[in-house]
């Protein structure tokens, strides 16, 4: 696994779902990301704005790039969506946590 890939799982281990997700999605919020909860996953998202005029009714688009899973095996990351430049993105602020 990435050392990136390992900074991420070692935080997601530390605490509880809830936690780790309180913890990064305020900083992702600022920088176009979201984070959702799902069970024992977490989603991650990239959001932006699509159509509309004039701002009016624009829609908000999500492309997922990451999730991770807690189960009884561990923690996981899943190959399937993994956006590698969001995943150096996450541990590289994670690191500075």
């Amino acid at each position: 696994m990435e050392e990136y890939l390992e900074r991420i799982t070692g935080w997601f281990v530390r605490g509880t779902l809830a936690q780790f997700q309180i913890a990064v999605e305020h900083h992702l919020a600022g920088d176009g990301y979201t984070v959702e909860r799902d069970g024992d996953a977490l989603l991650f998202y990239r959001t932006h704005k699509e159509g509309g005029f004039l701002g009016i009714g624009k829609k908000t688009v999500k492309e997922p790039v990451m999730k991770i899973t807690r189960g009884e095996d561990g923690v996981q990351i899943a190959p399937e969506p993994l956006d590698r430049e969001f995943a150096q993105y996450l541990a590289n602020y994670l690191a500075q946590h």
